[in-house]
């Protein structure tokens, strides 16, 4: 729809870089001021953001690279080029998490209750995020008849033009949000809770919201049967139950 928000000094900020850099800027804000409540210095936890935003960038930019691999195959120069659009949710997320982790490992912190603390605000960037999704015209919706259906212009770059579709980016932003809430307003009984519940809840809005999606180019799994994020959002499900499991009975 805007894939582009405005030029200045000949660079082009597009909507989707925008969006996400401010996403990963807002959970930083929200992370910081949470901080001193969670018993974490704020300064370690702006040191986590720099690691999060390296890794999200680079293990969401991995990902989509080997699901698009042919487009790439013929040209790795491309593959650095993240300014030209492409990044992975899950596979930035997941990076992500093993950047925590081992950041705090080598600091002597607690990688769940940094996990903890982030939790209820990593919903709030991806909603953000996927509201740059909208604007670039990617993650699209399949193809429906609701009142609500969104319909992208002549020129549009990804999605189709002239199709009403469902907003699944405003879908997810929505969940993210109801989700994020959750998690911050909810008494905290162990250290681990919000993160297992995170991956307990995300990752199930996430399987079904897959299910109206329209965009091809997703990758598929299981001869088929499931996307790549599908598969993954089984795993993470599988990954949060293990979590809550383990440490529910433990003291914070």
């Amino acid at each position: 729809m805007f894939p582009e928000l405005f030029q200045l000094g000949g660079v082009t900020f597009h909507t989707y870089g925008v969006l996400f850099g401010g996403g990963v800027f807002v959970a930083a804000l929200g992370a910081a001021w949470s901080s001193r409540r969670e018993g974490i210095d704020p300064d370690d936890t702006w040191s986590v953001v720099h690691v999060i935003f390296a890794m999200a960038v680079l293990g969401g930019r991995l990902e989509f690279v080997r699901t698009h691999w042919a487009d790439f195959s013929h040209d790795l120069a491309a593959i650095p080029r993240v300014n030209d659009g492409g990044l992975v949710y899950y596979g930035g997320f997941v990076a992500s998490v093993l950047g925590i982790v081992a950041f705090c490992k080598r600091r002597g912190l607690s990688p769940l209750a940094m996990l903890d603390l982030l939790s209820p605000w990593l919903p709030v960037g991806l909603a953000l995020g996927r509201l740059g999704c909208l604007g670039a015209g990617c993650c699209y919706g399949a193809p429906t008849s609701v009142p609500w259906a969104v319909t992208f212009p002549e020129g549009s770059r990804i999605a189709p033009a002239g199709v009403p579709l469902h907003p699944t980016q405003i879908y997810e932003t929505i969940y993210c949000l109801f989700i994020a809430a959750f998690l911050h307003f909810r008494p905290r009984a162990f250290t681990g809770q919000r993160f297992a519940l995170l991956l307990l809840t995300y990752p199930v809005a996430r399987f079904l919201n897959e299910l109206l999606r329209g965009d091809p180019a997703r990758g598929y799994v299981l001869g088929g049967l499931a996307t790549n994020a599908q598969a993954t959002s089984a795993v993470l499900v599988t990954v949060g139950a293990a979590i809550y499991w383990r440490f529910r009975g433990t003291a914070r």
